[in-house]
């Protein structure tokens, strides 16, 4: 099980990541993150990992999705 991290610091995992682990990294996001940065996360992810510029629909995505992208990436 990956055990993640958290602390003042983003949260970094190593493993298979659960449920539990999801649910704390996303609530640590929601903390400390703003949704300009969910939508730089999503795009970095989209464009490094599936070579896709989605900048205009990016910002109709909610903060979730961008750092779920920042999770498994």
């Amino acid at each position: 099980m990956a055990r993640p991290r958290i602390v003042d610091t983003e949260p970094k995992f190593s493993g298979e990541i659960t449920k539990a682990d999801i649910s704390t990294a996303l609530s640590w996001y929601s903390q400390n993150k703003e949704n300009k940065d969910s939508q730089k996360y999503a795009l970095e992810f989209l464009k490094k990992k599936h070579k896709i510029d989605a900048k205009p629909i990016i910002k109709k995505k909610p903060s979730t999705f961008g750092f779920v992208c920042r999770i498994v990436s």
